[in-house]
């Protein structure tokens, strides 16, 4: 239960630079995935992402970090390739606690 005193909603109020620059990314990230991710390639259940496998997801997050270190992308493909690894993660993530669940581990 979320206590709502005024000490604990000044806590929740409170949040780290990491955590402002995460909120701004993440938003960014939504996005993308709502602008050219889904129009382009569907969205769940009907994605191409919907069928990836682990390792899958794995070898696409790799190729875009390996991305990362060229200097022949432009720097609006470099930015827009962090938005894509972001979103490899959120699926990565899902993965991962759905194998969980299935092992019966419920967190």
């Amino acid at each position: 239960m979320t206590c709502y005193c005024n000490e604990c909603q000044e806590k929740r109020n409170k949040i780290s630079i990491r955590g402002k620059n995460w909120e701004v990314f993440s938003q960014l990230v939504a996005e993308h995935i709502e602008d050219y991710t889904v129009p382009q390639y569907g969205d769940y259940p009907h994605d191409q992402l919907t069928e990836f496998t682990i390792q899958e997801v794995v070898m696409n997050m790799k190729r875009y970090l390996n991305r990362a270190e060229t200097s022949q992308r432009g720097d609006e493909d470099k930015l827009r390739d962090c938005f894509k690894l972001a979103h490899y993660a959120n699926v990565l993530y899902d993965l991962h606690k759905e194998e969980i669940f299935k092992k019966g581990d419920p967190r």
